[in-house]
Order: C-alpha cells, then sequence, then structure tokens
C-alpha cells in the first residue's frame, strides 16, 4: 500500500520473493525499489515508491511485524542484507 493504492496481491501459504532496494545515507534519494516475485510468477518490480520517515538515512534495526486484524504467522528464509 502506497499513499493509500495497493500495489500488488501476493498468495497466502506459499512462499514469494521479496527484494527491497533503497540507497541510504544525508543525500541519497527519498524512494526504494520494491520486487515481487511469486512462486513461477513473472518478477513485479515497483520502482520510486517514496521512503515515509522524513529522518531515514541508516538502519540500525530491522524487525517484522503485522498489521493484520487477525491472529496470522508469516515466515522468513534465506534472509539477506547486503551492502
Amino acid at each position: 500500500n502506497v499513499n493509500g493504492k495497493v500495489q500488488a496481491r501476493m498468495p497466502v501459504e506459499e512462499w514469494f520473493h521479496v527484494e527491497i532496494e533503497a540507497a541510504l545515507g544525508n543525500n541519497a534519494p527519498r524512494v526504494f525499489k520494491l520486487v515481487l516475485t511469486p512462486k513461477n510468477t513473472a518478477p513485479q518490480t515497483f520502482r520510486d515508491l517514496p521512503i515515509s520517515g522524513k529522518n531515514f538515512r541508516e538502519v540500525h534495526w530491522l524487525g517484522f511485524s503485522s498489521t493484520a486484524a487477525a491472529d496470522t504467522a508469516f515466515y522468513l528464509d534465506n534472509l539477506q542484507i547486503k551492502r
């Protein structure tokens, strides 16, 4: 969801690949790229998505949470963080 618009819908109870790329630092652009690849499906690429936090310039902590209204679970595998 970006600016109130749903960008993509991903399958339930299936693995899919998520790639997020963003330049960080004081002079970095305030946008990021998101690539979503469901199993046996072509990647969906979203470029120039806005970074919402005005002061977000570096990563000190990374967490995963759900905004679902009901009980839910999700699983992470093969997590890679690259510089």
